[in-house]
């Protein structure tokens, strides 16, 4: 039996909170102005969300790119270009991961604007892209007529985190996490017997064998007892399927 509940994973026991580990907690926000910008340049507005863009407005050319090493962990992203569709032309932007391309848009919304402003402010989601720690983010724009191919920010938003989270809590309470979308064991060195207790809460199939899934909800905390292989206090096994 697989039933879904929301997985992000707090691990709790009696000296506190050992982590929090969650979607909206592991997004990574990289603002425009703080790229390798070549012929880009950066403009202060009111409508960005740091109160700077970036603009092919005064460039040399027109075109120019902006540039930036992804620093997070491996794992799946949907990507957010947070930009500006002004009416006033029909310039493009590209999105290119170690320089392929991986989507290309024309800037031809006709959202009342002429000028970057909450107005014409538009995003863009390019969904579950496989990103290694590393690699190269770049945005291409394109200039048309008065649409100067304005960006304010990228955006990474984690469907699937690999590899392993080292989660340090209170003195010498340590536990582990690894999110794989395979069985996850965690372990906390300095537990009080009967205290720690798994509380899931971002999206994850679970299929504990005992556990009745139909009495529990999204904000259900799983007792050790539950989770297979947890005979030991402060240690068990989710298999995650």
């Amino acid at each position: 039996m697989a039933n879904s509940f929301s997985n992000s994973s707090k691990f709790n026991d009696s000296n506190g909170l050992l982590s929090s580990d969650s979607n909206e907690q592991r997004s990574i926000r990289i603002e425009a102005e703080q790229m390798n910008l070549d012929n880009y340049l950066i403009e202060s507005s009111n409508a960005a969300s740091d109160g700077k863009l970036i603009s092919l407005f005064n460039a040399s050319g027109t075109a120019g790119s902006a540039s930036t090493q992804f620093s997070g962990p491996s794992g799946i992203y949907d990507i957010v270009v947070g930009y500006y569709d002004e009416q006033d032309g029909e310039g493009q932007l590209e999105l290119l991961l170690d320089g392929v391309s991986t989507d290309r848009w024309t800037l031809n919304q006709n959202l009342g604007s002429s000028a970057a402003s909450s107005q014409s402010f538009s995003k863009r989601t390019i969904s579950g892209q496989s990103l290694r720690q590393g690699e190269t983010i770049t945005i291409e724009g394109i200039i048309n007529d008065g649409e100067f191919a304005r960006v304010d920010y990228i955006e990474f938003l984690p469907t699937s985190i690999s590899g392993n989270d080292d989660i340090v809590g209170d003195g010498s309470d340590t536990a582990s996490l690894e999110d794989l979308w395979e069985p996850v064991e965690f372990v906390d060195t300095e537990i009080i017997p009967g205290s720690f207790i798994p509380d899931v809460s971002r999206f994850v199939p679970l299929d504990i064998p005992g556990l009745d899934f139909a009495s529990l909800d999204a904000s259900t905390i799983l007792d050790p007892s539950f989770i297979g292989e947890g005979n030991i206090p402060g240690s068990g096994f989710i298999p995650l399927f």
